[in-house]
């Protein structure tokens, strides 16, 4: 534990060293390009306000670093913090787990501060006691928290969120702030996770904005132009309705239409080292695998999922279509494709 905590302090020091500036940061690479988030929340005091700004840190279960933490503390008017005034500090629980604060790092500004000591059982607790030394300056306390997690299994949750409260309680030595509960600063302060969620959840963002960027498509039978939007697009085949009472478009067209919205679509076949035609679909955040044969099976993956659709694969005149409703899958727009009767027009759009 001793080897711990002196592991956290070093990463917290050398950390706070190089980044003293919030606005400075430099964050890994498993939270992809998503900036860092702060909440600041402006607390009412002395005929002038306290603001704390703070990090919603994200904290990857097996890295081996302890989390830092950053807390910023502002007042409005000079002299709302007082001399040996105390800011109490409260994090929540998650079931049995939580985090104790066990390295501090302190830059002030026209104040000192120093840690108040808290009995054992308050060990998801923190305080600092203020010392002022200048009356003609706004004070500034800009903190790095180095924690130690503390729970039987952290590995049993995807998601742990940890609050951040000031602690009001009026009992308490020179509390500065006194109110009927605690105050809510960051609901997201520190957040455990083994980045699967993070992935699960910025998949999804990629793939609901693809689907939002896709143009409006128009197919009639026995015809070889589709509308995409506005605009007219000769296809190199007809488009037409099979036995099965099925609309087809061939591969050909296909590839047209992936490769307009940002996919790729390759034949694989002879990579593969295999007599038929294999494709390799990769569009928005899913991979597909169409298989032209006999069989006519399409298989469709995305990460841990399998679907395979059968009978979306025919030949005619020597060429291979595919089905627009699996067309629509491909594109994750099942429930945006619709047959007018009256007109023939097939539409797969996420505006019908």
């Amino acid at each position: 534990m001793k080897a711990k905590k002196i592991l956290a302090i070093l990463c917290s020091i050398v950390m706070f060293c190089n980044i003293q500036v919030f606005a400075q940061e430099q964050y890994t690479t498993w939270q992809y390009t998503q900036p860092p988030q702060y909440v600041t929340k402006e607390v009412e005091v002395r005929n002038g306000t306290i603001s704390f700004t703070t990090r919603c840190e994200k904290h990857r279960i097996d890295c081996r670093c302890s989390p830092e933490l950053d807390i910023s503390i502002k007042e409005s008017n000079v002299g709302i913090l007082q001399d040996g005034d105390i800011l109490y500090f409260e994090t929540s629980k998650y079931h049995d787990k939580y985090f104790k604060s066990v390295a501090y790092e302190f830059v002030t500004k026209g104040i000192t501060v120093k840690e108040v000591k808290l009995p054992e059982e308050n060990e998801n607790c923190f305080a600092m006691r203020i010392s002022r030394t200048n009356k003609n300056e706004l004070a500034q306390i800009d903190v790095r928290l180095g924690v130690d997690l503390r729970g039987e299994n952290y590995k049993d949750e995807y998601f742990i969120p940890f609050s951040l409260y000031l602690d009001t309680d009026k009992t308490k030595e020179h509390n500065l702030f006194v109110a009927e509960q605690n105050i809510l600063l960051n609901e997201h302060f520190l957040v455990l996770t083994d980045g699967i969620a993070e992935r699960e959840q910025l998949n999804n963002d990629v793939q609901q904005k693809f689907k939002e960027s896709l143009p409006s498509m128009q197919f009639l039978p026995e015809n070889n132009i589709m509308m995409w939007n506005e605009k007219s697009i000769q296809l190199k085949h007809n488009v037409y309705i099979n036995q099965k009472g099925n609309v087809m478009l061939s591969l050909q067209d296909l590839e047209f239409i992936i490769n307009n919205v940002g996919g790729t679509m390759t034949n694989i076949g002879d990579d593969a080292n295999i007599d038929i035609d294999v494709y390799d679909v990769a569009v928005g955040k899913y991979i597909f695998n169409i298989v032209p044969e006999k069989s006519a099976v399409g298989t469709i993956t995305s990460r841990n999922q399998k679907q395979t659709m059968y009978d979306v694969l025919e030949e005619k005149d020597e060429v291979c279509y595919i089905s627009l409703r699996a067309v629509a899958a491909i594109l994750d727009m099942e429930d945006h494709i619709v047959w007018d009767s009256a007109t023939k027009v097939i539409t797969i759009s996420n505006r019908v």
